[in-house]
């Protein structure tokens, strides 16, 4: 439960921290001023903060874990001689450079690769971590990657929208924000749904003890749970955002956003006792996620 706890803190704080990089510099003029730079930067330092300290606890609580102690030495060569301790290293110097660029750059073309560069570097810390990349090739490694940056493009702005306070004197600029978030959220669910499809069938060479594992209940609670969200995000899109400018409809859209970043952030927690979890998965198994859609079909209809 703890180190579920931990994860969910992680992804969290990364999305807390990214968010601000995504609304400060990919969103345009007019929704930008939604939110004062004032709350961005307290929301990236926030972010970055907790992911500092969180992804440290990691450490401890991982060494402790594996040796019923703990000591500044250990730690110390724990950090420099295992993958996780050196992509927690890198971690802690790309946060460093995202803070510093949310809170002294001004959106200009460089600023935007730069923030690119170094948010793509920071979910890569994760990913060279996570279950696919200590299993064989790397194409589990990119779909982790892409999971993880697609659920950031969404659920970053989003929540930042969803702490905003000008619904009712500046409809307008919402209704061009959320267009953009619509467009980005659509694109994001896409690359959610095939690269953890890929991820799962990847892992699925047994469906009747994949489904019945805890790994394969957290998953199955996730998947529900951003369906729920997509449904969420599509009622908006459709039903309120045309009717955006009434003042009746502004306030209904923003509760139904509220929903929406806030079922997001359980999404994350349950993402946490998901990577918590042991895989259903025997070393000499293949990794084939076609044939194992085919076996996973098969068990569906025997």
């Amino acid at each position: 439960m703890f180190a579920a706890a931990i994860k969910a803190c992680l992804y969290l704080s990364t999305i807390l921290l990214l968010g601000a990089g995504v609304f400060a510099y990919f969103f345009d003029d007019t929704p930008r001023k939604l939110l004062s730079r004032r709350m961005l930067l307290i929301g990236s330092s926030l972010g970055a903060l907790l992911l500092a300290l969180v992804s440290l606890a990691d450490l401890i609580y991982v060494l402790y874990d594996l040796l019923g102690a703990f000591d500044f030495v250990t730690f110390w060569d724990f950090l420099r001689s295992t993958n996780h301790g050196r992509a927690v290293s890198v971690r802690l110097i790309l946060l460093m450079g995202l803070t510093l660029l949310i809170a002294l750059a001004r959106p200009t073309i460089w600023s935007k690769q730069a923030f690119l560069v170094l948010g793509l570097g920071l979910v890569t810390s994760f990913s060279t971590i996570s279950h696919g990349a200590s299993m064989s090739g790397s194409s589990l490694f990119i779909a982790d990657l892409i999971h993880f940056v697609a659920a950031a493009a969404w659920a970053g702005p989003l929540l930042y929208l969803a702490l905003s306070h000008s619904w009712e004197t500046n409809p307008t600029a919402y209704q061009i924000a959320l267009k953009q978030v619509s467009k980005v959220g659509l694109l994001s669910v896409i690359a959610l749904f095939m690269s953890g499809l890929f991820m799962s069938f990847s892992y699925m060479t047994e469906p009747a003890s994949f489904l019945s594992s805890n790994y394969g209940f957290s998953l199955l609670a996730k998947t529900g749970m951003v369906l729920i969200i997509v449904s969420i995000a599509t009622y908006n899109r459709f039903a309120l955002m045309p009717k955006l400018l009434d003042s009746q409809t502004i306030l209904a859209f923003r509760e139904t956003v509220r929903w929406e970043a806030s079922l997001l952030c359980l999404v994350f927690i349950l993402t946490g006792a998901l990577t918590t979890r042991a895989l259903p998965h025997q070393v000499n198994d293949v990794l084939d996620p076609f044939s194992n859609f085919l076996n996973f079909f098969h068990f569906l209809w025997r």
